[in-house]
């Protein structure tokens, strides 16, 4: 079986991640594969290191941000994708590759999609986010997008939440509930570093956007330490800034509020595995995640996860149980549950190491390969 997929982004943001960890598994269980990305980048890099064939197609999404983003873009936008349409027409039907499905990674790009309708190639589609509800993103043409989504031939929603959405808005019988996956470390010893002066240290991954919720954690420190419940606390803050205006709201913030000590920015960094060695919490702060990639990374880093009650989370949370759940819009409530942390850190241990385990059972990367390899094989089986 050759199998051909179609990244969104050139980054290796998280749902790129995901796409490499599948490939990687479906590929070392016998499927050839091919990727074709929209742009050079960290991913295409990433794929010829790992011996993955791949080919780029300079091409864009298929939606923005209507309020911010100037005409001129948009159209540009849509002019590059309709030569990226006419390089993807010509690829597919020589077709040299053999290929016997495409795979797009995501909602938020469809380049192509319309090219196989007309020669007749198969593909399916994996939904790994809410693009109009989280990210206050809007398609060019959500009509032509619903339309060229609903004639593939399955759905894959990676969490409840994803599928209970879509299935509103798209045939029911084609969508399937395939949790995300992520690749396991054989090695299940975690070690923790001590941050410099035994501070107890928190991590929050995510890019810096409202939907990820960084000044809802940022207002939860800021309460701990102003009220005298905790002192000792800092907060690391991992991701590239998306939105410039949020980001200044929370500098102004941590200013008037002396935190500097307490809140720190790195930035975007690919690998986040040092800054989870050190931070023995983990804060997920989303208003409405459709998995949950980080918080699966965090309970396979062993840190403590504290999460908000939206989304994909509470699929992976069990409160008190594999993590601790806050009320999502309500920072008094996160602070409360970090603050209990600290207080039962004998507890907690005990929390993390049941969290360990469920991730390792129930999200690694084998087992979704396994799943959408069935798919697959269900769609040739009709053919």
């Amino acid at each position: 079986m050759r199998i051909c997929y179609i990244a969104h982004l050139g980054d290796l943001s998280g749902a790129n991640r995901s796409l490499v960890d599948l490939v990687c598994a479906v590929r070392n269980l016998g499927v050839d594969v091919f990727v074709i990305t929209p742009k050079k980048g960290e991913l295409s890099r990433k794929l010829d290191e790992l011996k993955i064939e791949n080919l780029c197609i300079y091409s864009g999404s298929w939606l923005g941000d209507l309020k911010k983003e100037k005409k001129f873009k948009k159209l540009a936008k849509i002019v590059i994708n309709l030569f990226a349409e006419y390089r993807f027409y010509s690829f597919f039907k020589n077709n040299k590759f053999n290929f016997d499905l495409i795979h797009y990674n995501s909602f938020i790009y469809g380049v192509g999609a319309k090219s196989l309708l007309k020669l007749n190639i198969p593909y399916v589609w994996h939904i790994r986010e809410f693009p109009e509800e989280t990210f206050g993103l809007t398609f060019y043409n959500r009509k032509k997008t619903y339309e060229l989504v609903s004639k593939a031939e399955k759905i894959m929603a990676i969490s409840g939440a994803i599928y209970n959405h879509f299935s509103l808005q798209f045939d029911k019988k084609k969508i399937k509930l395939i949790y995300n996956g992520l690749k396991v470390n054989n090695n299940k010893t975690v070690l923790k570093r001590k941050s410099s002066n035994d501070k107890i240290s928190c991590l929050l991954v995510g890019a810096i956007a409202e939907d990820k919720g960084q000044y809802e954690a940022v207002r939860a420190i800021s309460f701990l330490v102003n009220s005298g419940e905790v002192a000792n606390i800092v907060l690391h803050i991992v991701g590239n800034i998306i939105d410039v205006q949020y980001f200044s709201e929370i500098k102004k913030y941590i200013e008037d509020n002396q935190l500097d000590e307490y809140v720190i920015f790195h930035g975007y960094h690919t690998d986040v595995s040092t800054f989870r060695e050190l931070c023995s919490i983990a804060l997920i702060c989303s208003k409405m995640e459709a998995f949950g990639r980080v918080t699966v990374e965090a309970m396979l880093a062993r840190e403590l996860v504290i999460g908000s009650n939206t989304g994909g989370t509470i699929e992976i949370i069990n409160d008190m149980e594999t993590g601790l759940i806050y009320h999502q819009g309500d920072y008094i409530s996160l602070a409360n549950r970090i603050k209990y942390a600290i207080l039962n850190k004998n507890e907690m241990d005990e929390i993390v190491e049941r969290a360990f385990e469920r991730a390792e059972k129930s999200f690694s990367i084998e087992r979704t390969a396994r799943e959408v390899i069935e798919q697959y094989e269900m769609i040739r089986r009709k053919e």
